[in-house]
């Protein structure tokens, strides 16, 4: 492989680099703002797992993409680079989408498409929603 894929590989990574660092100090910047409140272990886990979540589909795998181009003894990283690239789209998924909120929302959708019929109650969600469940 020569220098024509290597150097721009090489100048994408270090610019994902960048702009990763730019955000995550944007974010603890953000995270600091809101110190003294009660819920602050809440959102710093929600920054953190945002951060992890950023960072794995950014640059993680492609770090490892890049690390066997330098020397073909170093090619033991072409499998972590495969297996990160394709959980990215699982990594986000847990992130994102297995939080309180979103489980109660698919609960409740299937129990509705069952014709189960819920217990009324109210849940509440986050620090300013509250959902109800209808009996229905």
């Amino acid at each position: 492989l020569g220098v024509s894929f290597i150097l721009p590989l090489a100048l994408s990574l270090v610019f994902n680099t960048v702009l990763f660092t730019y955000s995550v100090a944007v974010i603890v910047k953000i995270s600091r703002k809101g110190l003294g409140k009660s819920s602050d272990q809440s959102k710093s886990s929600k920054h953190l797992r945002a951060v992890f979540a950023f960072f794995s589909v950014t640059g993680l795998s492609w770090i490892f993409g890049f690390i066997p181009l330098i020397h073909p003894v170093l090619s033991w990283s072409w499998y972590i680079f495969i297996v990160l690239n394709s959980t990215q789209a699982v990594l986000i998924f847990v992130a994102y989408v297995l939080r309180p909120k979103v489980f109660f929302l698919y609960k409740n959708a299937v129990m509705k498409c069952l014709k189960i019929k819920p217990q009324r109650r109210s849940t509440i969600l986050s620090n300013s929603t509250t959902i109800r469940e209808t009996v229905g």
